[in-house]
């Protein structure tokens, strides 16, 4: 089974943990970033789908926030300041 075989390659280069750790040295805080920019040099849909479940993660624990200009508009990740 050729196709089976395939299946179980599995695209291990990129962690959650490594992307968090990638996006709290890539923004100091205070300052922010556009999403956009965030996944603009993704090389695989992997990599934006760790990165995006490192971002959340970061919300999650009061790290990271996300502001919108407006409707439909640009989306910024905005790294908080610790209290």
């Amino acid at each position: 089974d050729e196709a089976r075989a395939f299946g179980d390659i599995v695209d291990d280069r990129y962690t959650v943990s490594d992307k968090i750790e990638f996006l709290i040295n890539k923004i100091e805080p205070g300052e922010s970033l556009s999403l956009q920019s965030l996944f603009e040099k993704a090389t695989s849909k992997v990599e934006v789908i760790v990165t995006f479940l490192a971002l959340l993660e970061l919300m999650k624990m009061n790290q990271f926030c996300a502001r919108q200009s407006g409707l439909l508009g640009q989306i910024n990740i905005e790294r908080t300041i610790p209290e």
